[in-house]
């Protein structure tokens, strides 16, 4: 791999390859969460006319259609509405910090850290949610145990927490799904003609398991918030938690492969990689496994709840945001940004990112190659000191 770099060139080459991979991500953006977001009004309003419906029914036969579903005293349901906002702002203010980043710094703009905004991005959304829902209940101590299906914004927030945590966890998967065809298949730059199946999956797959559980009138009050009633543990399962659960294996079941490719190619900084690999996994599935253990544990003991387990549950769901903006977003390339930007001489920050990119990575050729095409290959590899 060359190891000077003619600047004209090399900016050229630069402009060249966000121009391919990356320039369109904002158009992306808008268009993709309007539609997400008339989507999700439009099965709203259809939930709330139809809860409605069912109420002025039961009211004319004196019976009610909404029970309460908690199992709290006052004290524990403002605990856990609690670490539900302190997690979910904290996570919306992670997300924002890599979406800002994408956005901000155009060395940044490579197809990895592409799909890594976009995981952000799911990742803002469902925090934000879990701020609306608990909003909706309401932290009065007087509104606590009441009903609040009733209400628009149950139906929109519980969309919402369906799709976009949905879309999350779909986006993981997707990123390892990208590591393994580069590292394992070798596809190198070629990932990138992938983007628009993994569009279709992320943002196509929720949708239409959003619609089952519309369909199903099974969104509405969830015990702390509002998603998928505690009474369909059907939808809860088939439509969120065996996927989550699929998507949990595959990320593993990468990791391995992953593993044993990058041993057997004997290749630069493999123990730094495979640290950061298991610093992505650990980190999801950690996340991930307080809510698959507590809803676990809700349909084995009829819905009763655990306050240490729906603590946890509450304490670590909305917090993806801000876990993948620790593991993913502090890497070197971008602290580097970040440092030259506030701190640094910026007359040399072009040069050092320009040399951060320059990663040594043995899966490519011998490297004598100083077209473009070479360098798109690396930055697509790599992201600073990540190569995903």
């Amino acid at each position: 791999m060359r190891t000077t770099v003619d600047d004209d060139d090399d900016d050229t080459c630069l402009v060249r390859l966000q121009t391919t991979c990356c320039n369109t991500g904002g158009k992306q953006v808008v268009w993709g969460t309007s539609l997400i977001f008339f989507l999700i009004l439009f099965i709203a309003m259809g939930g709330y006319y139809s809860r409605q419906q069912q109420s002025m029914q039961a009211a004319l036969e004196n019976n009610t259609i909404c029970a309460t579903g908690t199992d709290f005293g006052t004290g524990e349901q403002l605990a856990l509405q609690g670490v539900v906002i302190t997690g979910a702002v904290l996570s919306m203010m992670g997300s924002f910090f890599i979406i800002f980043s994408f956005f901000a710094f155009p060395d940044l703009q490579t197809f990895p850290y592409k799909l890594i905004m976009f995981l952000s991005l799911a990742d803002f959304f469902s925090s934000s949610t879990y701020i609306l829902a608990v909003q909706d209940v309401g932290l009065d101590p007087e509104d606590l145990g009441s009903c609040f299906e009733d209400n628009f914004m149950c139906f929109f927030s519980a969309g919402m927490s369906q799709y976009f945590d949905f879309a999350s966890f779909l986006w993981m998967g997707v990123i390892s799904f990208n590591i393994y065809q580069v590292f394992v298949k070798q596809r190198g730059s070629d990932v990138v003609q992938f983007e628009k199946y993994y569009h279709l999956v992320c943002w196509g797959v929720p949708a239409f398991f959003l619609i089952i559980v519309t369909a199903t009138d099974a969104l509405g009050d969830a015990g702390n918030w509002c998603w998928i009633k505690r009474d369909h543990q059907l939808e809860r399962w088939l439509c969120y938690y065996v996927p989550l659960l699929v998507v949990m294996v595959f990320n593993v079941a990468s990791y391995v492969q992953v593993n044993k490719a990058i041993k057997a190619a004997n290749m630069n900084q493999q123990k730094a990689f495979m640290g950061r690999m298991v610093l992505y996994i650990g980190a999801f599935l950690f996340i991930r496994c307080w809510s698959l253990l507590n809803r676990f544990v809700e349909l084995v003991d009829g819905n009763v709840g655990v306050f240490p387990l729906m603590f946890l549950h509450s304490l670590f769901s909305p917090a993806q945001g801000v876990a993948n903006a620790l593991v993913y977003g502090f890497n070197k390339k971008l602290k580097d940004h970040y440092y030259h930007l506030c701190c640094g001489n910026r007359k040399n920050t072009r040069q050092v990112i320009r040399d951060d990119a320059l990663v040594d990575n043995s899966l490519h050729d011998d490297g004598q190659n100083d077209d473009c095409e070479d360098r798109k290959k690396e930055m697509t590899v790599s992201s600073g000191n990540d190569p995903i």
